[in-house]
């Protein structure tokens, strides 16, 4: 025979598995929504965004057009963004922003872009990072979609 306590103990412990199953279904679907919206940004956008950049690009600053090129296509060495610049139609005075320290004080040391391994030949390849970098990047698309 079961006790008046051990009835109210088994719907307590059930109540809290329902919460618990409710939890982790709510936990699943914004997971998978989060990996949607991650796996839909370069794809859809990259054709759009260097359409977006060789219009508006005397209006960037370089470092907005390196988070942008790395927005677009991530894990590059510092030599293809130069590259990247120069196709793009960057000015001499745009590529020389390379020169100095300019990519590590205003990229690297600002947490904006991160040294994301090696190359074949050695050479470290960038990325933005999760947070800051690409939220920097839709701030600088939002912003060039809003003048064009």
């Amino acid at each position: 025979m079961i006790n008046y306590k051990s009835s109210m103990t088994l719907l307590l412990n059930m109540d809290k598995i329902v919460e618990l199953e409710r939890k982790i279904d709510n936990l699943e679907k914004r997971v998978k929504d989060l990996e949607n919206i991650k796996l839909k940004i370069p794809t859809k956008t990259s054709t759009k965004l260097q359409k977006l950049i060789a219009e508006t690009i005397l209006k960037l600053k370089p470092q907005d057009l390196v988070i942008l090129i790395l927005f677009s296509t991530t894990k590059q060495t510092k030599d293809e963004i130069k590259t990247k610049f120069k196709s793009l139609g960057a000015t001499k005075k745009m590529l020389n922003w390379f020169n100095g320290g300019n990519f590590s004080q205003r990229l690297i040391n600002t947490g904006i872009i991160f040294e994301d391994g090696e190359n074949k030949d050695k050479k470290s390849m960038y990325s933005l990072t999760e947070g800051k970098g690409n939220q920097i990047a839709v701030e600088i698309i939002k912003k060039l979609e809003s003048e064009n």
